[in-house]
């Protein structure tokens, strides 16, 4: 009997959402929480980006990237599974904006 290979689901957003895995950030509290009381992280990065916004019939080009560290919306999105982790999917107005280093010191 032939054994099947598990497949690898790839999601690419269509127009102006963008797929993220959020950045769970680590707590100094020595309280562990159970799963159901941890609050979702506000940072995210971004693993795939659709096109752009559609308007009229022209597409805007995505203002982010994969790859890149972004604000998100803590309660936005919808959560999905893909290969066994979890991805949150945004409409890009639920990305606050680009997280980065200022090293200009």
């Amino acid at each position: 009997m032939p054994t099947q290979e598990k497949l690898q689901l790839k999601l690419k957003p269509n127009y102006d959402f963008v797929l993220v895995k959020r950045i769970e950030e680590e707590s100094d509290s020595t309280i562990v929480k159970p799963e159901a009381y941890r609050q979702k992280s506000d940072k995210a990065v971004i693993i795939a980006a659709g096109p752009g916004r559609l308007v009229g019939t022209t597409i805007m080009d995505m203002d982010y990237l994969p790859g890149e560290i972004v604000l998100v919306s803590k309660h936005g999105g919808t959560d999905v599974e893909l290969n066994g982790e979890q991805f949150t999917l945004l409409r890009v107005g639920d990305v606050y904006g680009l997280v980065y280093e200022d090293n200009a010191n």
